[in-house]
């Protein structure tokens, strides 16, 4: 630090003596002006005494400095406090931050070279939203599930001018609504029972400077609905409990799987905060409406799991090609991704078709459609609801060979339902009666 009142050196510390390389109390009660350039260099004393400039970086001896400036007047004396920082240390605390981010989870790992787009679609999407990632708007991001809109919104992300910022991603449909507006605002001490001691950063404060990604937005409480609109509106957050307001510098993406002009209309979303939100819009198109892409996409995570397994790469024969490009993917590349994953692991064991690698549970078709009409009209004529309830889940069982995972899907419930109802009606489910097969 270096301190300078009314055009001359007051305050030198020992740091200063070691940049420059001299005894720093030389300096005291010189006139910057006056000062001999084995002090101080020109250069140096002409950025001190230069009111326009308040940061610059310069080269001392050899070592980059980042010098920042202040100046102040108090009782007709003119001061200037200058503090000078290695540059060379800045960047190892940024990449300190940067690599403390990355061990929290709040960055973002994809860019948009990481997608797939060989469908005009798809490059017409991303085009746009390359376009859309040089500007600081809110985003909306519509489709299916299984599309990829966390993928595209690190890819804005990481386009964007924050890329070295935090990129916090939330789902609002996991987090619990009672719990929501804490994890994303924040709370002081005490705001209520089990609060943390010192409080808690929401994550709008952790993604300050950077991107927070809200996915499934559809699935926020209208109360806290409000609260968004707020903190989007005002560019301030405050904390449960707080009575203070926190500037927060954040943009933010958000993503549905549902129509949210459709919510609006049930009373279930805002309009205006879907306004606020949809200031851009992009809409990723499902796996059915891009087919060029399922054969790279095949491709790519095929290699990606062989990696993974150290496994020799699987053949994959165009009948294969043919079965995936025709299929209809109602889950979309998450089923996809899903379905070469099983076909690695299976090929290893000499399968060399993907028919089996497909989940057969998931295709209804009008055959168990009847026979479940059939069961009902078997069982309902006498009996009580829990002796009609056994009996469809004896004779699906039966039918299944005991396959309890298959009996679940058809009757529409899951496996730990089924087996809570199994042990209600105290049947034998020891393993050797009802498999729990794949």
């Amino acid at each position: 630090m270096l301190s300078i009142e009314d055009g001359r050196f007051i305050v030198a510390n020992k740091e200063i003596g070691h940049i420059f390389k001299t005894d720093e109390q030389a300096l005291i009660g010189r006139k910057v002006d006056n000062t001999d350039d084995t002090l101080v260099a020109g250069y140096i004393r002409h950025f001190l005494m230069n009111s326009r400039e308040r940061e610059k970086v310069l080269k001392i001896l050899g070592q980059d400095y980042y010098i920042k400036k202040s100046h102040f007047e108090e009782k007709g004396k003119k001061r200037i406090v200058a503090i000078f920082r290695r540059a060379r240390d800045i960047q190892e605390q940024e990449q300190r931050v940067r690599t403390e981010i990355r061990n929290t989870g709040f960055f973002a790992r994809y860019h948009f070279s990481d997608i797939i787009a060989e469908s005009g679609i798809m490059r017409q999407l991303l085009k746009k939203a390359a376009t859309y990632a040089s500007t600081d708007a809110n985003i909306l991001i519509g489709g299916d599930s299984g599309t990829g809109k966390e993928l595209l919104a690190q890819s804005i992300h990481n386009a964007s001018a924050r890329a070295k910022e935090p990129f916090v991603a939330v789902n609002c449909a996991v987090i619990p609504a009672s719990l929501l507006e804490s994890e994303l605002f924040g709370y002081e001490e005490g705001a209520f029972s089990g609060a943390s001691k010192g409080g808690k950063r929401g994550l709008f404060e952790v993604a300050h400077k950077g991107t927070i990604f809200l996915d499934e937005i559809n699935s926020m409480p209208l109360e806290l609905q409000s609260v968004l609109l707020r903190t989007l509106q005002e560019k301030e957050i405050r904390r449960i409990g707080s009575q203070r307001n926190i500037y927060i510098d954040v943009r933010v993406i958000a993503a549905s799987n549902s129509d949210l002009m459709k919510m609006i209309r049930e009373e279930k979303f805002r309009m205006d905060l879907y306004y606020r939100l949809n200031t851009l819009r992009l809409t990723l198109p499902s796996l059915d409406k891009r087919r060029e892409d399922i054969r790279p996409l095949a491709i790519s995570f095929l290699n990606h799991y062989i990696q993974k397994y150290s496994l020799p790469l699987p053949a994959l024969s165009e009948d294969n090609f043919r079965v995936l490009e025709n299929r209809n993917w109602q889950g979309n590349i998450r089923e996809l991704r899903n379905v070469m994953h099983r076909y690695v692991i299976l090929s290893h064991e000499g399968e060399n078709s993907i028919q089996p690698c497909f989940d057969e549970d998931t295709e209804f078709d009008e055959d168990i459609e009847m026979d479940t009409a059939y069961d009902s009209q078997d069982v309902t004529d006498s009996g009580t609801l829990d002796e009609i309830e056994k009996a469809v889940i004896l004779k699906r069982l039966k039918r299944n060979q005991g396959n309890r995972r298959k009996t679940a899907k058809e009757l529409g419930i899951s496996r730990s339902t089924l087996w809570k109802k199994l042990d209600k009606m105290e049947l034998e489910c020891d393993g050797k009666q009802f498999s729990d097969t794949l």
